[in-house]
């Protein structure tokens, strides 16, 4: 119920603003980016206060536009790293014997 209430707030709210969404489609893309990166870059930097996290970010962005660029999809990628740490783990248990199953990791 709580998922239907928050739509149909998100609806009321978002209906009187439909103009100035319009509005913000009108913004040339050599603005609109620059903003956007800068708007991550601060959020980024004010969760830990921590230059770090930037610079970890636009690395990503690097990589990112690096795989767009190369035609490479990155999903396949980040599923590879996060299956092959949990098959790691898995194989690195004892096999079944003849009363147990296979660990469920």
């Amino acid at each position: 119920a709580s998922m239907w209430i928050g739509n149909l707030m998100l609806i009321v709210l978002n209906l009187p603003m439909i103009g100035i969404w319009i509005k913000l489609l009108t913004i040339p893309y050599k603005w609109l980016f620059p903003s956007i990166v800068l708007f991550c870059a601060v959020g980024v930097y004010s969760e830990n206060n921590n230059t770090f996290d930037v610079w970890m970010v636009a690395i990503f962005g690097i990589v990112g536009y690096a795989f767009l660029k190369l035609k490479c999809e990155p999903a396949p990628l980040l599923l590879g790293f996060i299956h092959t740490s949990r098959w790691r783990r898995c194989s690195l248990r004892r096999p079944p014997t003849r009363r147990s199953r296979w660990p469920t990791c």
